[in-house]
């Protein structure tokens, strides 16, 4: 009677594995169709029966694939499920929900501890985020050397974005020694599995010949490659070089078309770029109010040109309140055309010449030709500061060295200060 309690102990075991693996099986089948609506009921139900990878595609399904379903709490649990179980997608999975504070409050070094455990067992992305982690001190002490060693190990599984962050490693020296041969080994690998940022960096060392000869041409093919996998950053380096004629004729009409879908994927560049194309009127017509969209979305890289850029609209539109807003904050930032802008706003409305010789001050500390001249004047004529001829003529120098003359009145007022100075 004992040994037949055990056998049918046994039998129930095994079927309920044989239902587990059914049930995935069916769920699985409807993953591969992208039906994951109807996969999850399966999923589920294998899950909560003890079967961890159904845990892992449960998860898998709330934190990414469940569209209006999407919940990060119910993603959650189903990898914490299958990792206290030792499944390493869903101790990555877990991992990525505390790192990036998905379902749970950011904290990284409960995401860095659930990387490892997934990287100890060869879950590649695992890797290369715990190698993220040790490269920017996510939750771990930062340390380049352990940050290099597991994009290694990522890169010699053939992960494709491993190989070009070694790559990048490799060239600017990042916990190992600098080795631009071996960089561009690693940019021919990852090109070589697709990945766009190789392709581009790959692209860049042809058109600059940083261990390879330079080659426009190649260099052109290699961006287009990234911009056919909807790369904003290739796409916008396109749009760029039919904008100025680089390695290819000038075509306003393909840079903007560029510029557009390069903006349609979210890149900060390709948006300003955009944007200075329906201002300019560079491949379409001139569109102020498009442009002032463009400009506005700006976020990130070209953040500064986009508030400086607007300031100047607005002040074209003479509206200076908004004008003044935006040069401001682009001022701030430290950017040098906005910085002269601000202090001909402040010189122009004739209150507060101070500001104005402070703004001069900055832009021509920047070496931009405009500030230096006007800096020139703010000595020559008092503005904001003591009148110095000799100042000024340096200042005046210095704007003429970039490119600007010294305008007439300008010459003879300079002429006449020096011989009341040296009166």
């Amino acid at each position: 009677m004992k040994k037949f309690s055990i056998i049918f102990a046994i039998l129930l075991a095994i079927c309920g594995c044989i239902s587990e693996n059914a049930d995935f099986e069916k769920g699985a089948l409807l993953v591969e169709e992208d039906r994951w609506d109807e996969a999850i009921v399966f999923l589920r139900k294998a899950a909560d029966s003890g079967h961890t990878p159904s845990m892992a595609q449960a998860g898998r399904y709330y934190a990414a694939r469940g569209g209006d379903h999407i919940d990060f709490n119910e993603a959650v649990k189903y990898f914490r499920q299958g990792a206290e179980l030792g499944d390493m997608q869903c101790q990555f999975g877990l991992g990525v929900c505390y790192a990036y504070g998905k379902g749970k409050k950011q904290d990284y070094a409960e995401g860095a501890k659930y990387f490892r455990l997934a990287a100890a067992q060869g879950h590649v992305q695992a890797m290369f985020q715990l190698a993220r982690c040790y490269e920017y001190g996510y939750g771990v002490e930062k340390d380049s050397v352990k940050a290099f060693s597991y994009y290694k190990k990522a890169a010699d599984l053939d992960y494709a974005a491993a190989q070009c962050v070694l790559g990048i490693c490799y060239y600017h020296g990042i916990g190992v020694e600098k080795n631009p041969s071996e960089a561009v080994r690693y940019y021919r690998l990852a090109a070589g599995n697709g990945e766009p940022g190789a392709l581009i960096l790959l692209g860049d060392c042809y058109e600059n010949g940083i261990e390879v000869e330079k080659d426009m041409t190649q260099a052109l093919q290699y961006y287009r490659e990234a911009a056919d996998k909807n790369n904003g950053h290739a796409l916008c380096l396109l749009g760029e070089h039919y904008y100025q004629g680089n390695g290819v004729e000038r075509d306003y009409a393909k840079a903007f078309e560029y510029f557009s879908k390069s903006a349609a994927q979210n890149f900060s560049r390709g948006r300003y770029n955009l944007g200075v194309c329906y201002w300019r009127g560079r491949g379409t017509k001139k569109n102020r109010e498009e442009a002032i969209k463009c400009f506005e979305a700006v976020d990130g890289e070209r953040k500064n040109d986009a508030l400086a850029a607007l300031g100047t609209i607005y002040l074209e539109m003479k509206d200076y309140e908004k004008a003044v807003r935006c040069l401001q904050q682009a001022a701030e930032m430290g950017h040098a055309k906005a910085q002269n802008d601000l202090g001909w706003c402040y010189l122009a409305a004739g209150k507060d010449l101070a500001q104005a010789y402070k703004y001069f001050s900055l832009s021509a500390g920047q070496g931009n030709e405009f500030g230096q001249y006007n800096l020139a004047r703010c000595f020559l004529y008092g503005r904001g500061v003591e009148k110095d001829a000799r100042k000024a003529e340096e200042w005046f120098m210095k704007a003429k060295a970039n490119g600007l003359e010294l305008q007439q009145e300008d010459a003879k007022e300079l002429e006449l200060e020096k011989s009341r100075q040296v009166k």
